[in-house]
């Protein structure tokens, strides 16, 4: 069975079918360019995790593998970091909320409120 017919195909669809190809190939390139970056630092956040008692020594090279090979990998990673280092670790250093935090008095010699001081140490201690 032959067909003999031709197909028409407008110049716009294939305009915009030559503009879909490049993006999609400079969004390719983008990614592999993410990956290969993240594969270069991630042995150095692998050791700062070491460092920082994060991670022990045996853990480093699997966790360097895992962060370069995978962003959602890293991203979690980072998460399940942040949640340690804000449950534990800073826990730890902090006084207690309502407890005074130093000094009950201030440089002018008046008497300072515990809790407005512990509130001021709590509010540095959480950066603001």
């Amino acid at each position: 069975m032959s067909t003999d017919k031709m197909v028409t195909v407008p110049a716009s669809l294939l305009q915009r079918m030559v503009g879909f190809v490049e993006k999609s190939g400079a969004l390719v390139e983008q990614v592999a360019k993410d990956q290969e970056l993240a594969k270069q630092a991630a042995p150095e956040a692998a050791s700062l995790l070491v460092q920082k008692g994060l991670l022990s020594e045996d853990q480093q090279e699997k966790a360097a593998a895992a962060i370069g090979n995978s962003h959602a990998t890293a991203l979690d990673i980072l998460r399940r970091t942040a949640t340690h280092i804000g449950v534990e670790k800073t826990a730890a250093a902090l006084p207690p909320m309502g407890a005074p935090a130093g000094d009950l008095e201030k440089a002018g010699g008046a008497p300072a409120s515990p809790t407005a001081e512990a509130d001021r140490a709590f509010l540095t201690a959480m950066g603001f």
